[in-house]
Protein backbone atom coordinates (compact mmCIF):
# COMPACT_ATOMS: atom_id res chain seq x y z
CA UNK A 1 0.00 0.00 0.00
CA UNK A 2 1.63 3.08 -1.21
CA UNK A 3 2.01 6.51 0.55
CA UNK A 4 -1.11 7.82 -0.96
CA UNK A 5 -3.29 5.58 -0.31
CA UNK A 6 -2.73 5.81 3.55
CA UNK A 7 -2.70 9.38 3.52
CA UNK A 8 -6.31 9.05 1.97
CA UNK A 9 -7.64 6.50 4.48
CA UNK A 10 -6.19 8.66 6.99
CA UNK A 11 -8.13 11.50 5.47
CA UNK A 12 -11.21 9.73 5.67
CA UNK A 13 -10.61 8.35 9.62
CA UNK A 14 -10.36 12.13 10.55
CA UNK A 15 -13.10 13.06 8.63
CA UNK A 16 -15.51 10.58 10.06
CA UNK A 17 -14.24 11.17 13.73
CA UNK A 18 -14.76 15.40 13.19
CA UNK A 19 -18.47 14.22 11.54
CA UNK A 20 -19.29 12.01 14.64
CA UNK A 21 -18.10 15.10 16.77
CA UNK A 22 -20.45 17.12 15.46
CA UNK A 23 -23.50 15.08 15.52
CA UNK A 24 -22.69 14.39 19.22
CA UNK A 25 -22.35 17.54 20.26
CA UNK A 26 -24.72 19.25 18.08
CA UNK A 27 -27.25 16.70 18.60
CA UNK A 28 -29.31 18.67 20.63
CA UNK A 29 -29.80 21.28 17.70
CA UNK A 30 -30.43 18.98 15.54
CA UNK A 31 -33.65 17.57 17.58
CA UNK A 32 -34.61 20.43 19.03
CA UNK A 33 -36.41 23.47 17.35
CA UNK A 34 -37.90 25.90 19.21
CA UNK A 35 -39.82 29.56 18.23
CA UNK A 36 -39.49 33.06 19.94
CA UNK A 37 -42.84 32.64 21.37
CA UNK A 38 -43.46 34.33 24.54
CA UNK A 39 -45.17 32.06 26.88
CA UNK A 40 -47.12 34.55 29.16
CA UNK A 41 -48.60 36.17 26.01
CA UNK A 42 -50.41 33.65 23.91
CA UNK A 43 -53.18 35.21 23.18
CA UNK A 44 -55.22 31.83 22.18
CA UNK A 45 -54.83 30.48 25.96
CA UNK A 46 -56.24 33.34 27.36
CA UNK A 47 -58.67 31.99 29.36
CA UNK A 48 -56.56 29.05 30.44
CA UNK A 49 -54.65 29.49 33.29
CA UNK A 50 -50.75 30.09 33.10
CA UNK A 51 -48.98 27.60 35.40
CA UNK A 52 -45.23 28.04 36.57
CA UNK A 53 -44.60 24.72 39.37
CA UNK A 54 -40.86 24.81 39.56
CA UNK A 55 -39.35 24.15 36.53
CA UNK A 56 -42.82 23.38 34.43
CA UNK A 57 -44.95 25.76 32.44
CA UNK A 58 -48.26 25.26 31.13
CA UNK A 59 -51.44 26.06 29.82
CA UNK A 60 -54.15 24.89 32.56
CA UNK A 61 -57.86 24.90 32.25
CA UNK A 62 -59.61 23.74 35.57
CA UNK A 63 -62.90 21.98 35.11
CA UNK A 64 -63.21 20.72 38.68
CA UNK A 65 -63.54 16.88 37.80
CA UNK A 66 -61.54 14.03 38.52
CA UNK A 67 -60.27 13.66 35.06
CA UNK A 68 -57.74 15.62 33.07
CA UNK A 69 -56.11 15.28 29.96
CA UNK A 70 -52.29 16.14 29.75
CA UNK A 71 -51.38 16.73 25.85
CA UNK A 72 -47.33 16.56 25.16
CA UNK A 73 -46.56 18.03 21.73
CA UNK A 74 -43.33 17.70 19.75
CA UNK A 75 -40.23 18.94 19.15
CA UNK A 76 -40.14 22.37 17.44
CA UNK A 77 -42.57 25.60 17.70
CA UNK A 78 -44.20 26.39 20.87
CA UNK A 79 -46.97 25.25 23.53
CA UNK A 80 -48.96 28.21 22.43
CA UNK A 81 -48.39 26.94 18.61
CA UNK A 82 -50.69 23.82 19.96
CA UNK A 83 -53.89 25.76 20.81
CA UNK A 84 -55.82 24.96 17.76
CA UNK A 85 -56.00 21.30 19.60
CA UNK A 86 -58.12 22.83 22.64
CA UNK A 87 -61.46 23.18 21.43
CA UNK A 88 -60.91 19.40 20.52
CA UNK A 89 -59.94 18.12 23.80
CA UNK A 90 -62.80 20.94 25.58
CA UNK A 91 -65.51 18.89 24.31
CA UNK A 92 -64.75 16.20 26.83
CA UNK A 93 -65.47 18.86 29.32
CA UNK A 94 -62.13 17.48 31.32
CA UNK A 95 -59.61 19.14 32.82
CA UNK A 96 -56.97 20.41 30.11
CA UNK A 97 -53.12 20.80 30.65
CA UNK A 98 -50.81 21.54 28.14
CA UNK A 99 -47.40 21.73 28.79
CA UNK A 100 -44.80 23.42 27.26
CA UNK A 101 -40.67 22.12 27.81
CA UNK A 102 -37.87 24.38 28.80
CA UNK A 103 -36.06 26.00 26.14
CA UNK A 104 -38.84 26.45 24.74
CA UNK A 105 -41.07 29.64 24.29
CA UNK A 106 -38.23 32.45 25.18
CA UNK A 107 -37.33 30.24 28.25
CA UNK A 108 -33.52 31.10 28.68
CA UNK A 109 -32.15 27.32 28.62
CA UNK A 110 -31.39 25.20 26.23
CA UNK A 111 -33.82 22.07 25.98
CA UNK A 112 -32.59 18.53 26.83
CA UNK A 113 -33.78 15.13 27.25
CA UNK A 114 -32.98 15.52 31.17
CA UNK A 115 -34.74 18.97 31.63
CA UNK A 116 -38.03 17.56 29.74
CA UNK A 117 -38.24 14.93 31.78
CA UNK A 118 -37.69 17.13 34.99
CA UNK A 119 -40.50 19.01 33.49
CA UNK A 120 -43.15 15.87 33.51
CA UNK A 121 -42.04 15.32 37.29
CA UNK A 122 -43.00 18.54 38.23
CA UNK A 123 -46.21 19.09 36.12
CA UNK A 124 -46.99 15.72 37.60
CA UNK A 125 -46.18 16.83 41.05
CA UNK A 126 -49.07 19.74 40.43
CA UNK A 127 -51.40 17.55 38.84
CA UNK A 128 -51.04 15.45 41.99
CA UNK A 129 -51.57 18.47 44.43
CA UNK A 130 -55.39 18.66 42.17
CA UNK A 131 -56.22 14.91 43.33
CA UNK A 132 -56.94 13.71 39.92
CA UNK A 133 -57.92 10.55 40.36
CA UNK A 134 -58.18 9.94 36.42
CA UNK A 135 -54.97 11.31 34.22
CA UNK A 136 -54.80 10.76 30.44
CA UNK A 137 -51.75 11.65 28.33
CA UNK A 138 -52.03 12.08 24.75
CA UNK A 139 -48.24 12.35 23.85
CA UNK A 140 -47.65 13.29 19.58
CA UNK A 141 -44.35 12.84 18.08
CA UNK A 142 -41.52 12.84 20.34
CA UNK A 143 -43.72 14.11 22.89
CA UNK A 144 -44.26 10.52 23.25
CA UNK A 145 -41.63 10.02 25.54
CA UNK A 146 -42.62 12.41 28.20
CA UNK A 147 -46.26 11.17 27.83
CA UNK A 148 -45.00 7.51 28.14
CA UNK A 149 -42.52 8.67 31.11
CA UNK A 150 -45.31 10.27 33.03
CA UNK A 151 -47.04 6.88 32.96
CA UNK A 152 -44.12 5.35 34.89
CA UNK A 153 -44.58 7.65 37.81
CA UNK A 154 -48.05 8.42 38.37
CA UNK A 155 -50.13 5.26 38.56
CA UNK A 156 -53.35 7.57 38.54
CA UNK A 157 -52.38 7.62 34.60
CA UNK A 158 -55.34 5.31 33.29
CA UNK A 159 -54.50 5.83 29.84
CA UNK A 160 -51.64 6.66 27.22
CA UNK A 161 -52.67 7.63 24.17
CA UNK A 162 -49.56 8.08 21.66
CA UNK A 163 -49.72 9.55 18.13
CA UNK A 164 -47.05 8.82 15.46
CA UNK A 165 -44.78 7.82 18.63
CA UNK A 166 -41.09 7.41 19.01
CA UNK A 167 -40.43 3.71 19.77
CA UNK A 168 -36.91 5.24 21.06
CA UNK A 169 -34.76 7.73 19.68
CA UNK A 170 -31.56 5.07 19.28
CA UNK A 171 -33.47 3.20 16.73
CA UNK A 172 -34.28 5.90 14.55
CA UNK A 173 -30.74 6.96 14.68
CA UNK A 174 -29.74 3.76 13.60
CA UNK A 175 -32.10 3.90 10.41
CA UNK A 176 -31.14 7.70 10.03
CA UNK A 177 -27.16 7.69 10.75
CA UNK A 178 -26.92 4.20 9.00
CA UNK A 179 -23.40 5.48 7.61
CA UNK A 180 -22.51 6.50 11.32
CA UNK A 181 -23.07 3.28 12.96
CA UNK A 182 -21.72 4.46 16.52
CA UNK A 183 -23.49 7.83 16.51
CA UNK A 184 -26.59 6.22 17.84
CA UNK A 185 -24.81 4.55 21.07
CA UNK A 186 -23.77 8.07 22.04
CA UNK A 187 -26.58 9.62 22.09
CA UNK A 188 -27.13 11.81 25.44
CA UNK A 189 -30.50 12.77 23.97
CA UNK A 190 -32.00 8.93 24.00
CA UNK A 191 -35.43 9.02 25.09
CA UNK A 192 -36.58 5.55 25.08
CA UNK A 193 -40.62 4.31 25.37
CA UNK A 194 -39.49 0.59 25.65
CA UNK A 195 -38.09 1.93 29.19
CA UNK A 196 -40.52 4.29 29.68
CA UNK A 197 -43.18 1.86 29.13
CA UNK A 198 -42.15 -1.15 30.50
CA UNK A 199 -44.39 -1.30 33.82
CA UNK A 200 -47.58 0.60 32.79
CA UNK A 201 -50.21 -1.75 33.00
CA UNK A 202 -53.47 0.17 32.03
CA UNK A 203 -54.92 1.37 28.66
CA UNK A 204 -52.43 2.20 25.81
CA UNK A 205 -53.36 3.76 22.47
CA UNK A 206 -51.23 4.00 19.48
CA UNK A 207 -52.22 5.86 16.30
CA UNK A 208 -49.96 6.82 13.20
CA UNK A 209 -49.86 8.18 9.92
CA UNK A 210 -49.67 5.38 7.60
CA UNK A 211 -47.73 8.55 4.74
CA UNK A 212 -45.44 9.23 7.99
CA UNK A 213 -41.72 10.19 6.70
CA UNK A 214 -40.45 11.64 9.81
CA UNK A 215 -40.53 8.43 12.10
CA UNK A 216 -41.69 5.18 10.25
CA UNK A 217 -44.71 3.47 11.14
CA UNK A 218 -42.70 0.48 11.94
CA UNK A 219 -40.94 1.54 14.67
CA UNK A 220 -44.53 2.73 16.51
CA UNK A 221 -45.53 -0.99 15.42
CA UNK A 222 -42.27 -3.09 17.31
CA UNK A 223 -43.31 -0.52 20.17
CA UNK A 224 -46.53 -2.07 20.03
CA UNK A 225 -45.45 -5.45 19.91
CA UNK A 226 -43.09 -5.95 22.19
CA UNK A 227 -45.08 -4.05 25.30
CA UNK A 228 -47.84 -6.54 24.40
CA UNK A 229 -49.86 -4.89 26.66
CA UNK A 230 -53.56 -6.89 27.36
CA UNK A 231 -54.90 -3.12 27.07
CA UNK A 232 -53.60 -1.72 24.11
CA UNK A 233 -54.69 -1.21 20.18
CA UNK A 234 -52.71 -0.26 17.49
CA UNK A 235 -54.23 2.04 14.13
CA UNK A 236 -52.65 3.06 11.33
CA UNK A 237 -54.10 5.58 9.43
CA UNK A 238 -54.07 5.82 5.60
CA UNK A 239 -53.33 8.62 3.52
CA UNK A 240 -51.50 10.94 6.17
CA UNK A 241 -48.19 12.05 7.35
CA UNK A 242 -46.50 13.04 10.12
CA UNK A 243 -47.81 16.89 9.81
CA UNK A 244 -51.33 16.31 8.63
CA UNK A 245 -52.80 13.45 10.82
CA UNK A 246 -54.77 15.77 12.74
CA UNK A 247 -55.91 16.52 9.41
CA UNK A 248 -58.13 13.12 9.50
CA UNK A 249 -61.26 12.59 9.77
CA UNK A 250 -61.03 9.13 11.01
CA UNK A 251 -58.27 9.89 12.99
CA UNK A 252 -60.01 12.29 15.02
CA UNK A 253 -62.99 10.06 15.15
CA UNK A 254 -61.48 7.53 16.60
CA UNK A 255 -59.22 9.40 18.92
CA UNK A 256 -62.74 10.83 20.35
CA UNK A 257 -63.92 6.96 20.67
CA UNK A 258 -60.78 5.78 22.76
CA UNK A 259 -60.62 9.00 24.89
CA UNK A 260 -64.50 8.61 25.64
CA UNK A 261 -63.79 5.09 26.61
CA UNK A 262 -61.67 6.18 29.58
CA UNK A 263 -63.83 8.35 31.22
CA UNK A 264 -67.29 8.33 30.25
Amino acid sequence: MNKQIIQFFIFLFVVYLLLIGFLYTNQANMLYHPTPQIFEECSEFLDYQIIQHNTARAYYLNNSNETIIIYYRGNAGSACQRAQLRTFFEQFNTSILFLEYSGFSNDDVKPSKEKILQNVEDINEFIELQNYSNIIVVGMSIGSAPASFHSSINSNVSTVILLNPISSLQEIAQQQFFFVPIFPFLLTENFNNYRYLEKYTNTLHIIHAQKDRTINPKFSKKLYETLNLENSTYTLIEGFGHNTLWQSEEFTEILIEKIEEEWN
